[in-house]
């Protein structure tokens, strides 16, 4: 498994690279275009070897699936592989993330694997993006899209954030909220407002969940102010 410094979880392994859609801040893109994993990036490639990558290990880990992807182009093979490979490794947390929940397709295939292996589901935690107010409509459908898998997890990514975001009520079935700061130096970057941050924190509080931010947001908010907080079945010792 490979070390990461993404500050929210432990290790990162990416069976699937590669991404259709177009997102203009994407790092991934940019690590890509860097080091040259895949020769085009918006044709995602499946690389079931990155699979042996999991490892039992005496503490359970917080695994990053999609680092370098985006769950709603893994299509068919790649996602029962992992199913079939966690089965195996299930002392661990497996978080994924999606932009686009409404093309998500955990497929009726899927679903039944689950039933038929009494899975441990509630190692799974999807995750989805938003970025402005606009997409939090992006957490109605990721619900709807996993609501028949028992006991799974979700979370909130506001990474990067462009704009303030209001979302109360938060739906009941998201444990977690993460918030970041858009990294690089891309012309047109934004830099979030701290009170947009306070915003977030606000309404994370009165619904009772936790909220992580990211280093990116430590010259913003003072590293004082800074929330490094993980539910309960994430939490780091």
């Amino acid at each position: 498994m490979n070390n990461t410094k993404i500050e929210w979880c432990d290790v990162t392994i990416n069976p699937v690279i590669g991404c259709t859609h177009g997102c203009p801040y994407c790092y991934a893109k940019r690590m890509n275009d860097r080091f040259g994993w895949i020769d085009d990036w918006s044709t995602p490639q499946f690389f079931p070897n990155q699979l042996m990558k999991l490892k039992d290990s005496k503490e359970p880990k917080n695994i990053f699936m999609n680092s370098m992807s985006d769950i709603a182009d893994w299509q068919g093979a790649p996602f029962i592989s992992l199913l079939s490979k966690i089965e195996c490794h299930p002392k661990h947390n497996y978080l994924f993330l999606t932009k686009r929940p409404e093309e998500l397709n955990v497929d009726a295939s899927a679903m039944l694997y689950m039933l038929n292996h009494n899975y441990p589901s509630h190692k799974l935690w999807f995750g989805v993006t938003v970025t402005n107010t606009n997409e939090t409509r992006r957490m109605d459908v990721l619900y709807q899209k996993t609501m028949y898998i028992n006991e799974v997890n979700r979370f909130i990514s506001i990474e990067p954030m462009l704009d303030r975001i209001s979302f109360l009520p938060l739906k009941v079935g998201f444990h977690w909220i993460i918030i970041g700061a858009e990294t690089g130096n891309r012309k047109g970057k934004v830099i979030p407002k701290k009170e947009w941050i306070d915003h977030i924190v606000h309404q994370a509080n009165r619904a009772n969940v936790p909220v992580f931010m990211k280093d990116s947001l430590i010259s913003i908010v003072g590293e004082a102010n800074m929330k490094r907080e993980f539910p309960k079945r994430l939490r780091k010792v």
